[in-house]
């Protein structure tokens, strides 16, 4: 039997491809910007991560150059004294690398006298201090904050 289709069959299906195609494109179209939004989130992410490790290199860089100074040839009168009682504000600051918006600034606060650290042989009252490095980058104001102790011999 040899099935016929007539004028009205052909009427009732016209149209019906174009909505299904419009409908798929609308889909596709969503999933590639979603993906393209994942992709630069993704993208923002991996240079938020670069630049805060610059900061962080910088804040561990400038605790380098400060206990440098001061264990080599900084003025120990310049170091706060017992009775100082804050921080002394960007004593040693630079920077690093072709940027020189890319610093860091490094902070000293005197703690107190009083005897060495044990295990040491010293017979004498040290100096206690903590240092209070801050890197920061230029690129999306990245900022980093390290704090380390130390102590130093009196002269």
């Amino acid at each position: 039997m040899i099935m016929q289709y007539g004028p009205g069959f052909r009427h009732a299906q016209r149209g019906a491809a174009l909505i299904v195609g419009l409908v798929l494109m609308a889909v596709l179209t969503i999933l590639a910007i979603s993906t393209m939004r994942t992709a630069t989130l993704e993208l923002s992410m991996a240079g938020n991560t670069q630049y805060r490790a610059t900061a962080q290199a910088l804040a561990e860089a400038g605790l380098h150059v400060a206990i440098d100074q001061i264990d080599q040839d900084y003025d120990p009168a310049a170091l706060p004294g017992p009775d100082a009682g804050g921080w002394t504000n960007g004593i040693f600051a630079g920077s690093i690398g072709d940027d020189p918006g890319n610093t860091f600034s490094v902070d000293i606060l005197y703690r107190y006298e009083g005897p060495p650290p044990p295990g040491t042989s010293l017979n004498q009252d040290v100096f206690y201090f903590e240092l209070r490095s801050t890197g920061r980058t230029t690129a999306r104001n990245a900022r980093v904050v390290l704090r380390r102790g130390f102590w130093k011999l009196p002269n």
